[in-house]
């Protein structure tokens, strides 16, 4: 089957994020962007390829798309997606799917640290992060949101419901 890429998906492109509770090392992206880009090209629903593009991102997260005007995914299609997530999760030692955690840029060095809900509240609380630091969107569905919604400013973001928290205090 022939190999897509990020590049070769249309803004209509559905999106699935998965967000690491760790950042991986780059020995470790590289083997999980080798295994999810060999799953996508090999992706099918109801025996037809679909034209399905993975990569690793910031060396925290899984992103697959697929381009659905060629062949829509389906249930069945997006468990087998899900036992190769739960595949890469066991032999890394990750947790792909505990939507507890946050992932945020740090601003001096414009990499991602992930951090428990909990925690995140805190650093907002002391001003150490504030609304204009960049987070990650990962209810994202669409080729479009993933290059545009993805990585915004707190402000603008699902997150905001902190900051209004904060003020009240």
């Amino acid at each position: 089957m022939p190999s897509y890429t990020y590049a070769d998906m249309p803004p209509t492109a559905r999106v699935w994020v998965y967000q690491s509770n760790r950042v991986l090392n780059d020995d470790e992206c590289r083997a999980v962007e080798k295994i999810v880009q060999k799953f996508a090209q090999d992706w099918t629903a109801h025996g037809i390829p679909l034209k399905a593009a993975a990569c690793v991102r910031y060396h925290a997260f899984i992103i697959l798309i697929v381009d659905e005007s060629i062949q829509k995914a389906s249930g069945c299609s997006i468990d087998s997606s899900v036992r190769c997530l739960k595949e890469i999760e066991h032999k890394y030692g990750i947790n792909l799917f505990n939507r507890l955690l946050i992932a945020y840029k740090e601003v001096s060095t414009n990499k991602v640290a992930i951090i428990s809900n909990n925690y995140f509240k805190q650093l907002l609380l002391a001003n150490t992060l504030t609304a204009s630091n960049i987070v990650f969107n990962n209810m994202i569905q669409t080729m479009h949101d993933l290059r545009y919604n993805w990585e915004v400013p707190i402000a603008q973001s699902w997150h905001k419901c902190y900051l209004v928290k904060k003020n009240a205090h």
